[in-house]
């Protein structure tokens, strides 16, 4: 079976690893997959409705609820944000930025589903509002799907586990902690940090491929 095959291969480099696929869709009835071609009604699953953490794989779910909300017209793509030294997360995009610099809602969500910006997604999320992220996964029936914040959020949770004031000090603290403290962080746990299922992160992709997660301009926009 492919499962026990994939199962084989993590195994191979003493990994544990989960995995969900499935075909997005389309007119020919099969589709290719991993190690062989497999009825479109099939799906390969390895540990599927496992908890996982998503990290910011929520930027997906996001960027979505802030298409969405464009397409209601409830904000203004065009809208000027400014990231400044405070906003700075560390990574790509703005987060890795020496100054400040300006730029509109839509290249947040940009930078934020592009290059995982962390700056840009928790600017993004205090626009679009946590809240509402949430009630999107439950509206797309996304039930195992946990969102606790944003990346602010998680970053302070290190910090605090840590005992350290800043990244800096964290930076020079972790690398001492004991393996088991390392191993009981929030960060890694599922129950206490943004989570979801293999599953369920198919679903959403599929959801917003065939333009069923919102409007068609809303998934457009997030698949952009």
């Amino acid at each position: 079976m492919v499962e026990e095959r994939i199962r084989e291969v993590f195994a191979g480099v003493g990994a544990e690893g989960l995995l969900h696929a499935v075909p997005i869709g389309g007119e020919s009835g099969r589709e290719e997959v991993a190690f062989g071609t497999r009825s479109a009604a099939d799906e390969v699953a390895v540990g599927a409705d496992e908890p996982v953490v998503i990290a910011s794989i929520f930027k997906v779910l996001l960027v979505l609820e802030f298409a969405r909300q464009v397409a209601a017209g409830q904000l203004d793509p065009r809208e000027r944000v400014r990231v400044t030294a405070a906003d700075r997360l560390g990574g790509w995009g703005t987060a890795g930025c020496a100054d400040d610099v300006e730029l509109s809602l839509r290249d947040l969500a940009f930078f934020a589903i592009s290059v995982s910006d962390n700056s840009a997604a928790d600017l993004l999320l205090a626009q679009v509002g946590l809240d509402t992220v949430r009630l999107l996964a439950e509206e797309l029936r996304l039930d195992g799907t946990r969102i606790v914040g944003g990346p602010r959020d998680v970053l302070q949770s290190m910090l605090t586990e840590a005992g350290a004031r800043d990244e800096r000090e964290f930076a020079l603290r972790y690398p001492a902690l004991p393996d088991e403290r390392k191993r009981r962080m929030s960060v890694l746990d599922p129950s206490r940090t943004n989570a979801s299922t293999p599953r369920e992160i198919t679903r959403l992709l599929r959801l917003v491929w065939r333009d069923e997660a919102g409007p068609p301009d809303a998934a457009r926009r997030c698949g952009n």
